[in-house]
Order: C-alpha cells, then structure tokens, then sequence
C-alpha cells in the first residue's frame, strides 16, 4: 500500500471518492474497496463509505458445511458474514465508529456457542448508529419444525403476520437488552414482522424521529413502566399493520398520564392498508396533526372504499400539501402456467378468471411498467378437439394482453407430453 503524489488539493480526491459511494448495483463499493487497500492517504475517507452502511448475516450462514442462502437484501447494502465482522472489529475497532445504519438479521444460531455472549458484545460496539433495520432471518429449514408454542398467542393473532416471526420474548435477555440499548441511540428505527415488541423499550428512545413497523405486533406498555423523559416527538411513521391493536398501543399512556408518543408533530406518514379496519387505524393518528405529507398504499380492489375514507378523515388536515393513493405495481415481468381440465365448469371458471386477469395486466394504473407476459396452459387430458377454443384465447379472452403487452407469449399444450 502506498500513498500518492499528485498537483490536484486532496479535497478534490476526497470529492471523487465520495462519489464513488454513489455508483449503483454494489459496483461503488468495490471501487472504494479497492481504493482503500491501493492508496493510504485515501484510506480513511473510503472506509467511512464502506462500512457507513452493513448489514450482519446470522451465524448459520456462516457455517461452511451448510449451503444457507444470504438475507433477502433488498437495499444494496453490503452482507458481512457474522464471524468476519467480529474478526475485522478486533483488528480495526476503529470502524465501529463508521456504522451508522446497520441491518441486523436476528435467527437462533447468532447465540449459539457462547450464549449470545458473542453477539452482545458486537452489538455493543455500534456506539454512533443513526439507523437500525432488525429482521428475522427467515431459514426454509425451519419450516414445519417452529409451531406455534402458544394457543393464547395465536388466538391474538392478526392476518399479515409472518409464519415465522421474530417473537421478542423468546430472546435471551441480555439480547434483548443490547437491542434495546441500540434502539435508544438512534433517530429512525425501522423493524419487520416482530411480535411481543414492548412498548417500554421506546421509553428511552428521546433521538428516535422516524418510526417503521412492518406487520408486527407491539405489547402495551407494563403497569410499572414510567420515566420522567417528555414523550417522543416523531416526525415521520410508516406503518404496514401486521395487528390491528398496534395504533391504540403507539398511543397509550403512561402511569402518570403521559404518553409515550407526541404525534402532533409527525409531518409524514406512510400508511398501507391490507385490512378493512385499517382505515379507522389511519384515522387515530391523524386526529389533531400537523401532518404535511400522506402516502397511502393499498390493493386495488379496496381503493374506492379507502379513497372515500382517507378523504373524510384528511379534510381536517390544514397543514396536508402532498397526499399519495398507491396501489400500482412495479411488475416488469410475469409468467403465468396453468392446468386445465376439459370439464364444462372448470373450463367455465378459468376461462372467467382469465378475462378477467386481461383486463387487470393491461390497466397501466395498476402495472405501469408491465413488458412482458408469458402464458402456458397444460391441458389434462389432451384431445384435439379440447384444445381448439384454448388456442384461440389471445383472440377471444386475452385479446388487450396481445394488443397491449410488447411481448406477449402463449402456449397450449397437454400435460402429459
């Protein structure tokens, strides 16, 4: 490694290098990495870029005899191996301090070994985060061997839930509290399918000014639980309700009449409806806000009903300058394969359905940018005489898919073959 000699301020190269941070699809990443072990003068600057954002894979993927696949991540965000990253914090500890959105994939094997002692004291080396993101780690192994140990539980239970979710009570507690300690140091906090989250850990939460819940379940705050801090004055809320009691618990009040939350100054809220008491959800918060923005998303088959309900309920926001009705699709591609049996009813049924699906594909308010569509049908059993109308489908029933679509494929042939 060596530095560099060149007539340019180094100010110049520290522009350059922050743009590189900037590049898509990983690819500035590994341009910084390569500058970082290339140019000890430029060192420094590049690694506050590399390890600005990570996201921690769980211990069982680090294992070399398992074929486990990486966390789904979604963020082009660089994946450190658990172990890897414990190696590089005691040779640089230094880099810790770089963190300050961290992605943390919660699963079993992170404790295992030691007891979560190991995790614990990583968790605790983040001392400058301003984002945390935690997930569960989601192992298709699990599937079928983690049930539902609790009937009380289930019986609580709301739809969009995940099958396996991270339930935070099953957490060791020296877990628990190196999360929640994490949780407390950073202004916005955003977690995904979560049950039994506790409303006391936001007691000690005074940065935290942009709240994201994703289909998760929160406890009401304990009998006991009170501090003398002001409540959390959030600026922002997305929330995609996994409960429908989540709302009435964000607003619950202390023992000494406080609340946890002061939504009066929220100015942005992300909302998506799944459910349809979720509009009443929407409108506890709003009441007495000084909300600017409203972005609402939701399936289309509920869009009137909700429209009419955000229009009443938004009437009274005299600050509202931008509101958003979502229920679009970023869908590109999408390949359909079906089974067909020559039986009057069914043929009848699927015949409706796919009518209607020409219909909804080629609505450019619900797939904008949808390109290409591929349909198969594989008829059981085949005769000749029983596929004659199912070749004549993309001009009888999906004629808009074959006017529309620029590339639109079908195909009829018998299961069998």
């Amino acid at each position: 490694m060596s530095g560099f000699s060149a007539s340019l301020p180094f100010d110049i190269f520290a522009l350059i290098v922050e743009h590189f941070a900037f590049l898509p699809k990983g690819r500035g990443l590994k341009v910084l990495s390569s500058l970082s072990r290339t140019c000890s003068t430029l060192q420094p600057i590049c690694q506050r870029r590399i390890f600005s954002t990570i996201s921690i894979r769980p211990r069982i993927c680090d294992w070399s005899y398992t074929s486990r696949a990486r966390p789904e991540n979604e963020y082009d965000v660089p994946s450190v191996a658990f172990a890897k990253l414990h190696r590089v914090l005691e040779d640089n500890p230094t880099l810790a301090g770089y963190v300050r959105t961290l992605y943390y994939h919660s699963h079993d094997s992170n404790c295992e070994g030691d007891g979560g002692e190991g995790l614990v004291q990583l968790l605790g080396t983040f001392t400058r985060l301003e984002n945390f993101v935690i997930v569960p780690y989601i192992d298709v192994n699990d599937f079928g061997i983690n049930e539902v140990e609790e009937a009380d539980e289930e019986a609580i239970f709301d739809t969009n839930v995940s099958v396996l979710p991270l339930r935070w009570n099953k957490l060791r507690p020296s877990v628990q509290d190196a999360l929640t300690k994490l949780i407390g140091t950073v202004s916005t906090l955003q977690f995904k399918n979560i049950v039994n989250f506790p409303l006391d850990a936001f007691l000690l939460c005074p940065k935290l000014r942009c709240l994201d819940i994703s289909q998760s379940r929160l406890l009401p705050l304990s009998p006991h639980a009170s501090l003398h801090n002001p409540p959390i004055r959030l600026e922002e809320l997305r929330l995609v309700p996994g409960a429908r009691n989540n709302i009435q618990v964000l607003r619950g009040l202390r023992p000494e009449g406080l609340p946890v939350f002061d939504f009066s100054h929220i100015k942005r809220i992300s909302f998506t409806l799944d459910n349809d008491g979720d509009p009443d959800q929407l409108g506890e918060i709003l009441q007495g806000s000084l909300l600017e923005s409203l972005q609402i998303s939701s399936p289309d088959w509920r869009s009137l009903k909700i429209a009419d309900s955000v229009s009443l309920q938004t009437q009274q926001l005299e600050n509202l300058r931008e509101l958003t009705l979502t229920r679009s699709s970023s869908l590109e591609k999408l390949h359909v394969s079906l089974n067909a049996y020559p039986i009057p009813h069914h043929e009848r049924d699927i015949l409706e359905d796919l009518k209607r699906l020409d219909s909804h594909l080629t609505d450019p308010v619900n797939f904008p940018v949808l390109e290409s569509v591929s349909l198969s049908v594989n008829i059981i059993p085949c005769h000749t005489q029983a596929t004659q109308h199912w070749d004549r489908l993309p001009e009888t029933h999906l004629s808009q898919l074959k006017r529309t679509i620029p590339e639109f494929k079908y195909s009829v042939q018998s299961a069998w073959q």
